[in-house]
């Protein structure tokens, strides 16, 4: 929910995994399974489900939210 506000008001699903669940990191091959963590990964997705952006953090990096509001502007206009 933090991230949805700190974009602007995201009114879209948006999902989150973390350990122990990690479902999702795993199909996306981005949790560390030594440290039980995901890597700091974000995924942009379109309506069918295909990913049409990604970004990938150092663990010590904050995601950089104008980045991804970027891309989010780029697909929709491209849909």
């Amino acid at each position: 929910m933090a991230f949805a506000r700190d974009c602007g008001g995201i009114e879209f699903p948006l999902l989150s995994d973390f350990w122990p669940h990690g479902t999702a990191c795993k199909a996306f091959g981005i949790f560390n399974e030594e440290g039980g963590f995901p890597f700091r990964s974000v995924f942009v997705l379109d309506r069918v489900g295909t990913v049409r952006w990604a970004y990938h953090a150092a663990l010590d990096e904050m995601r950089e939210v104008t980045q991804i509001i970027a891309a989010l502007e780029v697909i929709q206009t491209a849909v």
